[in-house]
């Protein structure tokens, strides 16, 4: 299975910006509720770490 940019191209932080906007409601409407602890805001930090890696092993990939 190969991946492949469906559309306009967008650019990372945008990208990350929406992923994490969408990632932190879906969180708040599965747990009920309305602000994180520090230590959750701890995982937040991990996720957009994550995601912004991610982000550059696909288009590194795709670039081959």
């Amino acid at each position: 299975m190969s991946l492949e940019f469906l559309g306009e191209p967008i650019e990372k932080e945008e990208f990350v910006l929406h992923y994490m906007d969408l990632f932190i409601q879906v969180i708040k409407k599965l747990c009920a509720i309305d602000e994180f602890y520090p230590r959750e805001q701890d995982y937040l930090a991990a996720e957009r770490i994550k995601i912004s890696l991610l982000w550059e092993k696909f288009t590194d990939e795709n670039n081959r």
